[in-house]
């Protein structure tokens, strides 16, 4: 069992992984309560992390993960956008 349990300033990440291949990630926004469950890949969890690692918020390679993970967020809420 893996399991992921991070806070981004309002933004609240909690996932888990039988496997450690694919994660069920609830992300919720502490301010406004809203929250949303989605199913990605442990490189997709990744990405995110890089995200709200990087102090500038493009880590190396960004376009890429751009890429990748701007379609499972299309018609999310901004604020639960785990991305820029």
């Amino acid at each position: 069992m893996f399991h992921v349990d991070c806070t981004f300033e309002d933004m609240r990440i909690i996932g888990d992984s039988e496997e450690g291949d694919i994660y069920t990630i609830e992300i919720s926004d502490n301010h406004t309560g809203k929250h949303k469950v989605i199913s990605i890949t442990s490189k997709q969890l990744s990405y995110i992390l890089a995200f709200n690692l990087d102090n500038g918020g493009e880590p190396e390679g960004f376009e890429k993960m751009y890429e990748e993970l701007e379609p499972l967020f299309v018609g999310w809420p901004i604020e639960l956008r785990p991305m820029p």
